[in-house]
């Protein structure tokens, strides 16, 4: 078969698989839709993407929150609009894909309000993703909404709001997370305190960590808390300081989320400082 016969063959072999693709949208069973537009998503094509984008009405939440996944991994502009009005989504579940999704499309750009909007929502992961995104996407007008946040009921909100601060704040902001801190009586949310802290400047908050690493009764706050110490470290010094201590706190972890938690980020450390070299930090957290 000569050149040119396999280029005519290409498109008409994509077109094939396409339409094959379009049938199953329209199967009964859920998984086969899902699976359908897992296959879309790999197809260079328009119309792929036109039709995740129409599989965002789907009856079924399983398949517009597979719809939204698809469009986040794409990365193509055409989704920003569908996802934004799947903020409105009657399903949290799919409302917290949108707003995980559009965290990534927008970052360096300007947050929709319909985003912001969601730090209200009624569903206490959504709320969560949603301070994640802002914070990921860097729009710093955003950040008189997260204040406002900071009173939410949710300990768990709360420390992902004061992450999101600590993303796009400045001193001045550092010390309204210090004031607020110390009224702040949850170790679930203090943890995402001083994270926001330590990315503001603030690097003594570092041993409030390591106390809580070996300190907290919450197994949930140890695991956040090694997580978020493999994280942060942006020096040799403090690398070799925060690894002793994870090692440390192994020996006496008697829970094994916690374990496993302490081990993943010895481990992280370990790949981010082989040899000595400085790393560049990349903030996250485990309490959910």
């Amino acid at each position: 078969m000569n050149l040119q016969m396999k280029q005519n063959k290409q498109p008409q072999a994509q077109t094939a698989a396409l339409n094959q693709l379009l049938g199953q949208l329209k199967h009964k069973k859920v998984s086969e839709r899902v699976k359908a537009l897992e296959s879309l998503a790999k197809i260079d094509h328009p119309t792929a993407i036109k039709e995740i984008i129409r599989a965002l009405s789907d009856r079924s939440p399983t398949v517009r929150g597979a719809a939204v996944e698809c469009l986040g991994a794409l990365g193509t502009r055409e989704a920003i609009a569908p996802l934004i009005r799947k903020l409105e989504d009657s399903d949290s579940e799919v409302r917290m894909m949108a707003a995980c999704s559009l965290g990534d499309l927008l970052q360096g750009e300007s947050s929709p309000p319909a985003l912001v909007r969601r730090l209200q929502d009624s569903n206490e992961l959504v709320r969560i993703e949603v301070a994640e995104s802002l914070g990921a996407i860097g729009d710093k007008r955003t950040l008189a909404a997260l204040w406002r946040s900071l009173e939410d009921r949710s300990p768990l909100v709360r420390s992902y709001v004061a992450g999101a601060i600590g993303e796009l704040g400045n001193r001045k902001d550092m010390v309204k997370l210090e004031d607020r801190l110390r009224g702040e009586k949850s170790d679930t949310s203090k943890v995402g305190y001083y994270q926001a802290l330590y990315k503001l400047g603030k690097r003594d908050v570092l041993d409030q960590l390591l106390h809580m690493l070996s300190h907290s009764n919450g197994y949930r706050v140890r695991c956040a808390v090694s997580q978020i110490l493999s994280d942060i470290i942006d020096d040799n010094k403090s690398a070799l300081v925060v690894q002793t201590a994870l090692q440390a706190a192994l020996k006496s972890e008697s829970t094994r989320a916690a374990q496993s938690s302490i081990q993943t980020s010895i481990q992280n450390i370990k790949q981010r400082f082989p040899k000595g070299k400085r790393s560049r930090s990349h903030d996250s957290k485990g309490l959910r």
